[in-house]
């Protein structure tokens, strides 16, 4: 009894780490984007690049894009928390699905 006991806690304890640093990553990863993406020089880079896309000739047809942001700015500043409960969501899944097999692999039972 106290062996499933301890075996729960490890896992409950793993998942709360892992998805700690989930969200503490995602955070970290949209206040950069954001400083960096906010600057003048990026999003001037990205208006050329378009420029660029859009004149770019070849065997493909190529549209440039529509949107006058970089799509990562667009989707870490807009969309952050469905991007963050998403991952969350498949992540804790991943580690739920490990969890059950190895239990059931060590035979450590429920």
């Amino acid at each position: 009894m106290r062996k499933v006991l301890a075996s729960k806690i490890v896992w409950l304890s793993l998942l709360v780490v892992v998805l700690g640093a989930t969200v503490g990553g995602m955070i970290s990863l949209r206040q950069s984007v954001l400083s960096r993406s906010a600057g003048e020089s990026e999003m001037a880079a990205w208006q050329e690049w378009r420029r660029a896309a859009a004149s770019e000739g070849g065997p493909v047809a190529r549209r440039a894009p529509k949107s006058l942001e970089p799509p990562i700015l667009v989707l870490l500043r807009d969309h952050f928390a469905i991007c963050l409960a998403g991952m969350l969501f498949f992540e804790g899944s991943l580690i739920l699905f490990l969890m059950f097999i190895v239990r059931g692999v060590l035979g450590l039972g429920s």
